[in-house]
Formats: structure tokens, sequence, C-alpha cells
């Protein structure tokens, strides 16, 4: 969806068995923002979040226009 200006893309996907568990450290999520900050400075983000049944991950990123002129 469009928002303010960004760009906003939402997933989700269930997860496994229904647990909270922690399968990993996060590199993968601090290795994108850090490349967001990267390319947009503050004007992209990545807010990743779960319960127990669900792992949402919201990334806003500036629309943007390309022209050929």
């Amino acid at each position: 969806r469009e928002a303010g200006g960004q760009v906003v893309i939402t997933i989700s996907n269930p997860m496994p068995g229904g647990t909270v568990a922690n399968s990993g450290h996060g590199m993968a999520l601090r290795n994108i923002r850090e490349r967001l900050e990267l390319a947009f400075g503050g004007r992209a983000s990545l807010i990743a979040q779960r319960d127990r049944e669900q792992f949402f991950a919201v990334l806003s990123l500036p629309r943007v226009v390309h022209t050929d002129h």
C-alpha cells in the first residue's frame, strides 16, 4: 500500500507449531536495516514482530518515481 509518500509492504508468516521460540540471532534483520539506512537514510524502516501464531514484517520505503527523461 502507499501511505504518506511511502510504499509499505506487510508480510506475515505462520509460526511453526504455534511457538514463540527464538530460532535465530537477528543478524539478517540487522543487515537489512543497515542496507536500508545506507540506501535511504532515515526514510526507510523495517519493523519485525511475532506472537504465538504469526511473524510479521513491515517494510516502509520512500516512493520513488523514475522517468526516462
